[in-house]
């Protein structure tokens, strides 16, 4: 019962759920929250490795439930992008599930996004699924609309 209650008590702890965020990943698609579905991250790793070959930077999409303390999801998308040392073809986006909203921090050489799409994407794109709690198809509307742009193929719009 003990080792339960300790177990519970330290992962349970929500300074714990940011810790794994310390280093850069392996993977693209990071899924803190859980939320996600086997085939929306498989999905969504395909394409950002297709994208990769188009535009040589890379994307990384961090699914959290809740943000930490006094952060928006853009402030916690460029923490994440200086933290990791991401260089300024990159790409991170934060999905926040509690809050549904999304945020997105790239580099300065990422020409085709703006920051009015970023905007966009993170207050109408994500929360359109996410508020019915639908994060899979609301991850996968977010990559859609942002590979579109960073492939240079236009801004489909919310």
């Amino acid at each position: 019962f003990l080792s339960v209650f300790l177990s519970f008590s330290i992962l349970g702890n929500p300074l714990f759920a940011y810790a794994s965020l310390d280093t850069k990943p392996s993977s693209k698609v990071i899924d803190e929250s859980g939320s996600l579905t086997n085939s929306s991250i498989n999905y969504i790793e395909k394409s950002l490795s297709k994208l990769k070959e188009i535009s040589g930077g890379e994307v990384y999409f961090v699914s959290i439930r809740s943000l930490p303390y006094e952060k928006t999801p853009q402030e916690y998308a460029k923490d994440l992008f200086q933290k990791w040392n991401l260089g300024e073809k990159d790409v991170v986006v934060v999905l926040a599930n509690k809050i549904a909203k999304a945020g997105i921090y790239f580099g300065t050489e990422v020409k085709t996004l703006n920051e009015t799409s970023a905007k966009s994407i993170g207050e109408e794109t994500y929360p359109f699924n996410a508020r019915e709690e639908q994060y899979g198809s609301a991850a996968i509307d977010v990559n859609n609309r942002l590979v579109s742009i960073l492939s240079n193929k236009g801004d489909p719009g919310p």
